[in-house]
């Protein structure tokens, strides 16, 4: 049995391989906040409070996700319960996809008991690694690419699983890797983890709603998504209300108070991600300061919802002039006329998805002195 894994270790995202010849693997997911949702190949199958958890069993390599820290157990039954007539129980605690290591040496154990007789008969090893570095990997100095599978849910890995020979194997790669060496006796079973990262990684999948705008009753809010992962579908809810399945999505708020918004997203492999967060409105119209605030991103596809790139504001400036530019420095446009957005074109064409920079020289009424902004601007299309 393996030690837990320390919680700020554990991660959200976890590739299962099962073991060789057992008929099919127990799993436990363990929560470690609340409010956690569990996926198996990208379908919910549990939402946890922290320290609940969630347990199935699983006979085909799967890939196991959620959207908060988790810890995942995998289990093996003793010989009376699996087909293969060899094994006892024990337990391999994965490690998350995001704590691969680059090389590594163990040894399938060729101990013999009082009886003359080995203690494990069959000895295997799982590898997990991303599915454009197979070729990377070499075991005992041979090459494994030809035998890796992909992931149907997540197809940036894969995996194999190879019978092995008593004595010491190396594994050693290019790439970074996950691997698990095990094995089967009469009554006696062995799992252990081989090499592990421990530098903190970047998490696989992440979604965090990002928020421009004055929260003041009657202001424009803009609400975007922001993950490190290729996001193809989206679904806003703003207090249990579906309201939007744009990338961007945009309200101006008639009434004050706390609204609570939530953002179901899909990855282009088809995994759920979700977000949710909780603004307060306030009636500014008394007290409420001018101000200028300017989106991070825009999608000029004409439906009529964040066509523009524009200046957000609650008063009128007494001098205004905004200018968007290209990565190269180029000047694609500007204006002093704070009413007046851009549309995403320059010379009456349409410009490419890409990062531009933007720059506003403005004075507000209740303001001394002119200032001066700029910032980054994401073109969506």
């Amino acid at each position: 049995y393996d030690q837990a894994i320390p919680t700020d270790r554990w991660g959200a995202d976890y590739l299962f391989v099962p073991f060789r010849g057992q008929g099919g693997d127990q799993i436990r997911v363990v929560a470690a906040e609340n409010n956690t949702h569990v996926y198996i190949d990208c379908d919910e199958v549990a939402s946890l409070n922290a320290g609940e958890f969630f347990q199935t069993k699983l006979d085909a390599a799967a890939y196991i996700s959620a959207d908060r820290p988790v810890s995942v157990a995998q289990f093996n039954s003793s010989q009376g319960c699996n087909p293969s007539g060899l094994g006892d129980p024990s337990m391999l605690q994965l490690f998350p996809a995001t704590r691969q290591g680059f090389s590594t040496r163990w040894r399938a154990s060729d101990e013999i008991n009082g009886l003359g007789n080995p203690y494990f008969l069959q000895h295997f090893v799982n590898i997990v690694v991303p599915s454009d570095a197979t070729g990377s990997l070499t075991l005992d100095g041979n090459p494994l690419a030809a035998t890796f599978t992909t992931y149907a849910a997540n197809p940036n890995f894969a995996w194999t699983q190879v019978e092995l020979d008593e004595g010491f194997h190396s594994l050693t790669g290019t790439a970074p890797f996950l691997a698990y060496s095990y094995g089967f006796g009469d009554f006696d079973a062995y799992t252990m983890n081989l090499d592990y990262s421990g530098d903190e990684p970047n998490s696989v999948s992440d979604l965090s709603i990002v928020l421009d705008g004055v929260l003041c009753v009657d202001s424009t809010l803009l609400f975007s998504a922001q993950s490190d992962a290729d996001l193809t579908e989206y679904l806003w809810t703003l207090n249990d209300e579906v309201t939007s399945e744009d990338a961007i999505f945009g309200i101006i708020p008639i009434d004050s108070g706390t609204y609570l918004l939530s953002l179901a997203a899909q990855t282009a492999s088809g995994c759920p991600l979700i977000d949710n967060i909780a603004f307060q409105v306030e009636d500014c119209s008394e007290t409420e300061a001018c101000d200028l605030q300017f989106a991070t991103a825009f999608t000029p596809d004409r439906d009529g919802n964040n066509d523009q790139f524009k200046a957000l504001f609650n008063c009128t400036p007494l001098t205004f002039r905004l200018q968007v530019f290209s990565r190269w420095g180029e000047l694609v446009f500007e204006t002093t006329d704070p009413d007046l957005g851009w549309d995403g074109e320059f010379d009456d064409e349409a410009l490419t998805s890409d990062v531009y920079i933007w720059r506003a020289e403005y004075q507000l009424p209740d303001r001394d002195n002119p200032d001066v902004d700029f910032g980054e601007l994401h073109l969506i299309r």
